[in-house]
């Protein structure tokens, strides 16, 4: 019998970075990295080593920082640049397998991040679910756990 796959997504963010932890299709552990600058956000990055070290994850996914086309861009454009840095630091930190990257049009194409989550919260057993208890962050910041979350589900196949 071979040993279940063990993956980690991550969902860059100056403020906070979400992550998730799957072992085989089910999701064991989430994390919020928080950051009050782009230096302390790569600083996480470094100092989440040891987190990775205790995951033990055969896989590293993140998503890719995107510009968008004038108009569609909701954020100041100048911010993919620091979203870019600090994505970077995670994949410097995957070890040596490396890290894999997802655009955002890959695993949610267009849908609105609320219909994402909602689909989400469907998806996720009652168990899965309490993981999300221990995570003290404002509401306002635990939209990248949920986009890793949901980043990993659809990756794995249980979400579309």
């Amino acid at each position: 019998m071979s040993a279940a796959r063990r993956t980690l997504y991550v969902d860059p963010g100056q403020k906070c970075t979400g992550l998730s932890f799957f072992i085989g299709e089910t999701l064991s552990a989430v994390h919020a990295v928080r950051a009050k600058s782009l230096e302390g956000a790569c600083l996480g990055a470094a100092h989440f080593g040891a987190t990775l070290t205790q995951w033990c994850p055969r896989k590293v996914v993140i998503e890719l920082p995107q510009i968008y086309a004038a108009g569609v861009q909701k954020a100041d454009p100048n911010d993919i640049v620091a979203l870019g840095a600090i994505a970077g630091a995670y994949a410097g930190v995957a070890g040596r397998e490396g890290a894999r990257w997802l655009r955002p049009a890959e695993w949610k194409g267009q849908t609105p991040k609320d219909i994402v989550h909602s689909r989400m919260v469907d998806v996720l057993t009652l168990e899965e679910c309490k993981l999300f208890d221990g995570l003290k962050i404002p509401r306002g910041l635990v939209n990248n756990v949920w986009d890793a979350v949901s980043m990993g589900l659809v990756d794995l196949g249980r979400m579309k």
